[in-house]
C-alpha cells in the first residue's frame, strides 16, 4: 500500500478560522472572542456550545435567524465545538481558545 500527496495542515488541535459547508458558515474571531454563523440557504433552530470533554456549555433557540454571534469571552482556554441545527441538519465547528 503506498500513499502519496497528502498534506495536512493546521496546529493538530482543529483550530481553524472559518468553515464553510455551503449551508452554514462558521467563523471565531479571537480579537472579538466571538463565533459568527450565517446560514445561506438554511434555516438555524438551535445554537449548542460543548467543550472537548463533551459537556454542554450553552444552548440557545435562535428559531429561524440566518446570522447569530456567540461570544466566548468567558470561556477559559481550550478546545470548544458549536453545534448548529438546522432544518436539514446539523453543522459542527470546532474552535480553540487561547
Amino acid at each position: 500500500l503506498m500513499v502519496d500527496d497528502i498534506a495536512i495542515k493546521g496546529d493538530g488541535l482543529g483550530s481553524v478560522d472559518a468553515v464553510d459547508n455551503g449551508e452554514v458558515f462558521m467563523r471565531y474571531n479571537v480579537a472579538e472572542q466571538v463565533v459568527t454563523i450565517n446560514a445561506t440557504d438554511e434555516v438555524m433552530q438551535r445554537v449548542e456550545l460543548y467543550n472537548v470533554q463533551g459537556q454542554l456549555l450553552f444552548a440557545d433557540k435562535v428559531n429561524g435567524r440566518d446570522l447569530y454571534r456567540l461570544s466566548v469571552a468567558d470561556c477559559v482556554a481550550g478546545v470548544y465545538i458549536v453545534k448548529v441545527y438546522t432544518t436539514t441538519g446539523c453543522a459542527t465547528y470546532k474552535f480553540v481558545v487561547r
